[in-house]
């Protein structure tokens, strides 16, 4: 079958295996500021046919769980639930973590695979490259990003049909839209960029070279990767709740900084089917 030339490019411009889109990878971002020690990027990767509506009942059954002040118009932002003082006089502190942990093991509860992709703020960062224009917090969120979709494309090649490609499903905020069409054409333009992370001959070939961009008040998947981005970014900086938040997302961990490169690296948790 020939390939629909709108797809005929993996993402980084690497060359397609498949031509039958069928999955989908929903991703969210955490720590992406200068001064945070650990920037996370996590996708979730599903089947949206078989699991958007699973997903959304799920959300739709933890919302009756928001006091009913803040129901109206609420939408799931892990970071403003946790922090901000409008929710801390009705909310109690205790309901709103529960709340934050069942939101992060819905894709346990579902069998959905999370791909994650960190890179550490002090840790070394090898790169003979020039990139004047971009902050070192843009190099790695770029680099967490590539090794967040490299492993799922991992997944993508051992587990999903032999025709089977995958989409970027992400955000629609301004920002992130230039930020991911930026790295996406340095990438293109080099790709001996990241080659230092990932063999070259390790390319990303599942998955299509076309980031969709949704409002997370739509996108029930959107709210849950954001769930599971900020449990583990409390994680790898080390901040309180963190291992609770791990231990809600994956059940009960090993140590995960054996995964991971002494400045980045990602992983694959892959539960029974996906």
């Amino acid at each position: 079958m020939k390939s629909d030339p709108s797809i005929s490019r993996a993402l980084f411009g690497s060359e397609l295996e498949g031509d039958k889109a069928v999955r989908f990878i929903y991703i969210d971002e955490a720590g992406i500021s200068a001064n945070e020690p650990v920037t996370v990027v996590v996708g979730i990767i599903v089947d949206a046919d078989k699991y958007w509506r699973l997903a959304e009942a799920k959300m739709n059954q933890l919302l009756e769980d928001v006091p009913e002040c803040f129901r109206q118009g609420f939408i799931f932002h892990a970071a403003t639930i946790s922090g901000s003082k409008k929710y801390h006089e009705k909310w109690a502190k205790n309901d709103r973590l529960a709340f934050l942990q069942e939101m992060m093991s819905i894709p346990k509860q579902l069998n959905l695979p999370i791909s994650l992709g960190i890179a550490h703020r002090n840790a070394p960062f090898p790169t003979t490259h020039a990139l004047p224009k971009m902050a070192k917090e843009k190099l790695q969120h770029m680099m967490a990003f590539y090794m967040c979709m490299h492993r799922a494309d991992v997944y993508l090649r051992i587990r999903a049909g032999q025709n089977e490609v995958a989409t970027i499903v992400a955000e629609d905020v301004p920002s992130m839209r230039r930020f991911l069409r930026m790295s996406l054409e340095l990438v293109r333009d080099d790709p001996t960029l990241l080659e230092h992370a990932i063999d070259p001959k390790e390319h990303v070939s599942r998955i299509i070279d076309t980031v969709h961009f949704a409002e997370k008040s739509h996108g029930p998947l959107l709210q849950i990767a954001d769930a599971c981005a900020y449990g583990f970014r409390r994680y790898f900086s080390k901040q309180k709740h963190g291992n609770d938040f791990v231990k809600s997302i994956l059940g009960e961990p090993s140590n995960m900084e054996a995964y991971f490169y002494p400045s980045c690296g990602g992983s694959l948790f892959a539960f029974n089917s996906g």
